[in-house]
C-alpha cells in the first residue's frame, strides 16, 4: 500500500483553532486524493500480477500441450522404426531360408547326377560338376554369389543328366539290337556284346579284356584273379538272356581291376589291400566294395551288399574308381 507523508505530525485543539478553514479544506481534499491513488494504484497491481499469473498458466499448459505432441510424435516414430526394422528382418530371414533351400536342392540333385553318372557321362564334364559343387558347398554369406553357384550346379547337373539320359537310350538301342541279331546268332552271343559294351562304357576300362566262359570261373557268373589288372572273366552261357545281369556283373568285376590297379601301384598284397578296406566294409571288403562300385555304375543287382550308406564306404568307392588309395 502507498503512504503520504502529510506536512504535519501532530494536531491540537489550539492547532486547529490557529488553522484557516479554506486551508484545511484543501489539505484535506489533498489527503484524500492522495489515498485514493495509492489505493487505485495497489489496486492495479493486483490485477497485473493476477494477469501475470494467469498468462504464466496458460504458457505453461501450451508448452505441456507441445511437449505431449512431442512425445507422441516420438512414440509414433520409434513405434513406425521398430515396425519396419521388424518387417525388413522378417524379409532377409525368408530370402535368406529361400536361398539355403534352393542351395540344398541343387546340391542334392548334382550328388545323386555324379553318382550315376560315373562311368557313363564325360569325365571332364563330371569334373565342371563336381568343381561347381566345390564352389557352393564353400562357406559363402554374399546372396549373389550364392545365387550365382547355385546356378551353375543346376545348370551343370542338367547337362550330366541328359548327357545320362543319352547314354542310357544308346545303351538300350544297343541291347535291342543285340536281342534282335540275326538268326545266325545266339542269345549268349546277344549277351557277349552287351557285356563288351558295357565294359568300354566304364571309366578305366582301357586295356582290359573280358575272357567269356573261363574255366577258371568254377561256376560263378563272374570273377577276376587277385591282383588282376587287365582281363575279367564272365559266364556268358549263365547269363545267357539276361543282359541286364550281364552288365551288372561287368561293373562288379572291373571294380575288382581298379583293387588291382591300387594294389599294384602301393606295392600292396590282395590280403594288405582288404585289411584296408575292411575297416570300411567288415568281412569280404574287396566283394562288397566292388559291389557298391557297381551301384555307383546304376547296377540294379548286387551279389554281396547292397548297403553302401556312410562316408567311409563312399570314399573308397570314389577312390577305386579314381584310381587311388584313399
Amino acid at each position: 500500500m502507498s503512504t503520504v507523508d502529510l506536512p504535519f505530525t501532530r494536531v491540537t485543539v489550539a492547532s486547529l483553532r490557529r488553522v484557516n478553514v479554506p486551508t484545511f479544506l484543501v489539505v484535506v481534499a489533498i489527503v484524500l486524493v492522495v489515498l485514493a491513488t495509492g489505493l487505485g494504484v495497489h489496486s492495479r497491481d493486483q490485477a497485473g500480477r493476477q494477469a501475470d499469473r494467469i498468462e504464466q498458466r496458460e504458457v505453461a499448459q501450451r508448452v505441456e500441450a507441445v511437449r505431449a505432441d512431442r512425445r507422441a510424435d516420438e512414440a509414433f516414430f520409434v513405434a513406425s522404426g521398430r515396425s519396419a526394422r521388424s518387417a525388413h528382418l522378417s524379409a532377409v530371414a525368408a530370402e535368406r531360408a529361400a536361398l539355403a533351400a534352393n542351395r540344398d536342392a541343387a546340391l542334392t540333385s548334382a550328388a545323386a547326377a555324379l553318382a550315376s553318372s560315373a562311368g557313363r557321362v564325360d569325365e571332364l564334364q563330371r569334373g565342371e560338376l563336381q568343381a561347381a559343387v566345390d564352389v557352393l558347398s564353400a562357406p559363402e554369406s554374399v546372396y549373389s554369389r550364392v545365387t550365382a553357384a547355385t546356378a551353375d550346379v543346376v545348370r551343370l547337373a542338367d547337362q550330366v543328366g541328359t548327357a545320362e539320359a543319352a547314354w542310357s537310350a544308346e545303351q538300350a538301342a544297343l541291347v535291342q539290337t543285340s536281342g534282335a541279331g540275326g538268326g545266325s546268332s545266339s542269345v549268349g552271343a546277344s549277351v557277349r556284346d552287351v557285356g563288351e559294351a558295357e565294359l568300354r562304357s566304364l571309366p578305366g576300362s582301357a586295356g582290359v579284356s573280358i575272357r567269356w566262359d573261363d574255366p577258371g570261373l568254377s561256376g560263378h557268373l563272374g570273377g577276376v584273379w587277385s591282383g588282376s589288372t587287365d582281363a575279367i572273366m564272365i559266364s556268358a552261357s549263365q547269363l545267357a538272356g539276361n543282359p541286364g545281369k550281364t552288365r551288372d556283373v561287368v561293373r562288379h568285376e572291373i571294380a575288382h581291376i581298379y583293387e588291382g590297379r591300387i594294389a599294384a601301384t602301393h606295392g600292396l598284397t590282395w590280403n594288405e589291400l582288404g585289411a584296408r578296406m575292411s575297416g570300411a566294409f567288415g568281412a569280404s571288403p574287396q566283394e562288397k566294395a566292388a559291389d557298391c562300385v557297381a551301384l555307383r555304375f546304376g547296377a540294379a543287382w548286387t551279389h554281396y551288399t547292397s548297403d553302401c550308406a556312410g562316408s567311409d564306404k563312399q570314399t573308397w568307392v570314389d577312390a577305386l574308381i579314381g584310381g587311388y588309395l584313399p
